[in-house]
């Protein structure tokens, strides 16, 4: 039978595969095949022993982390990682492994499985003479949440720089407080690469106290780095919103400027952070960056609605300054109205407005429209349901017919004429 997984054909091979895999000899004999030259065989072979899931499998496919077939050695370490926990002591012999490379890749799987009890056999390998090796140790503590090793990876800051980056996001993971004086010391750090690392790690601290961390180190940093930082600073803010009223107003114009970030994830960021200052002058340039994309639209109208007066920032925009497209301001007032927010002594201008774009509203909000002028029956709305009856679209027009019996001002003759 397993002379059957040298046929020369794939899919004999995959039948062999099959046949096997009830066998004792099944983990043996298939970890051959994690370097059969057919990528189905390979993947084939990959699924059947993470199946088997045995402590002999996971040995087997152990083995092939030290092939200098990478296509084997990446499918290995694969099939190691969907085994889960019986994968983690089949891996253990490599960490002394005389080839630096296979070190590295068995301490990178183990930072990806439940290894987290054999941290003192991997932190080891923090004096690993190998550069790269001893960066993916201090990576993999990290990753397993290793605190008893937080206070070697802080030496190691300031006696191997190259790890700085690795060094700050394990101390990001572990959220000692212990350790914030050195993430504040490394978004200062000259290079900007452990700054954002920095300001990645402060972000994960549920702590409000970070914030003032944040704030000071906010003009230290470098271009680079600012977007990330500002981006802590919004996520600290969103935990802890209370905090929002001890910020300085220039973080206001910080988040402004973010608006005009090339990446779509910083724009969308800037307006989670103007959120907070929807009282103090954020809307009008939150309006001014409407119509780039329907998700930061929504974001933007997101902010809008927390505002208490959104209808006056809306129209002025619109009308006063022209920043925001008139049909996005018809949206967005719909979308104001379809929440139950009145707009005061603006229910004229509101009626006007949507009066006059009445025609290049898409059918969907001009039934909103109408479904909010028979809700709310403002006198003001009455030029709205006029403006319906002369849309081509019958549904429409039947809507406006029925939505006009709450309109005194109105009668079918007219609305038909």
């Amino acid at each position: 039978m397993t002379s059957a997984l040298n046929h020369s054909d794939p899919t004999e091979r995959i039948a062999a595969l099959d046949a096997l895999h009830a066998t004792p000899d099944a983990p043996a004999a298939t970890a051959p095949l994690l370097a059969d030259p057919v990528p189905a065989v390979r993947e084939h072979a990959s699924r059947l022993l993470s199946q088997h899931g045995t402590a002999e499998a996971a040995r087997e496919a152990a083995t092939y982390i030290r092939s200098t077939n990478v296509a084997a050695r990446n499918l290995a370490g694969e099939t190691l990682l969907r085994m889960g926990v019986v994968a983690v002591p089949a891996l253990l012999p490599y960490l002394s492994d005389p080839d630096h490379d296979v070190r590295k890749f068995a301490i990178d799987v183990l930072a990806e499985l439940p290894a987290g009890i054999y941290a003192p056999r991997i932190a080891e390998a923090l004096d690993d003479p190998d550069a790269n090796v001893r960066l993916a140790t201090i990576d993999a503590l990290g990753a397993l949440g290793a605190t008893a090793y937080a206070d070697a990876l802080a030496e190691r800051y300031d006696t191997e720089p190259l790890a700085r980056p690795s060094v700050v996001e394990a101390l990001g993971a572990f959220q000692r407080a212990e350790d914030l004086p050195l993430l504040e010391t490394a978004l200062t750090d000259d290079n900007p690469v452990v700054q954002l690392a920095a300001a990645e790690a402060l972000s994960q601290f549920d702590t409000p106290e970070v914030l003032s961390l944040l704030m000071r180190q906010r003009e230290a940093v470098h271009p680079m780095a600012r977007p990330v930082l500002l981006q802590a600073i919004v996520d600290v803010l969103q935990r802890h919103p209370r905090r929002a009223a001890t910020l300085p107003a220039a973080l206001h114009t910080d988040l402004v400027s973010m608006l005009d970030d090339p990446d779509p994830t910083f724009q969308a960021v800037a307006v989670d952070g103007l959120s907070f200052f929807v009282n103090e002058g954020a809307l009008g340039p939150l309006l001014q960056h409407t119509g780039r994309t329907d998700a930061l639209d929504m974001k933007i109208f997101t902010a809008l609605a927390q505002a208490p007066e959104p209808f006056t920032a809306v129209l002025a925009a619109a009308s006063d300054r022209g920043d925001l497209p008139l049909t996005t301001a018809c949206t967005f007032i719909l979308g104001l109205l379809g929440q139950g927010r009145a707009p005061g002594d603006a229910w004229p201008a509101v009626g006007a407005v949507l009066t006059a774009h009445f025609d290049a509203l898409s059918v969907d909000d001009q039934l909103a429209a109408l479904h909010i002028c028979a809700d709310q029956g403002h006198e003001a709305l009455t030029p709205v349901v006029e403006a319906a009856m002369q849309v081509p679209q019958p549904d429409v027009r039947s809507v406006a017919e029925h939505t006009a019996a709450g309109f005194p001002g109105l009668s079918t003759a007219s609305l038909t004429s």
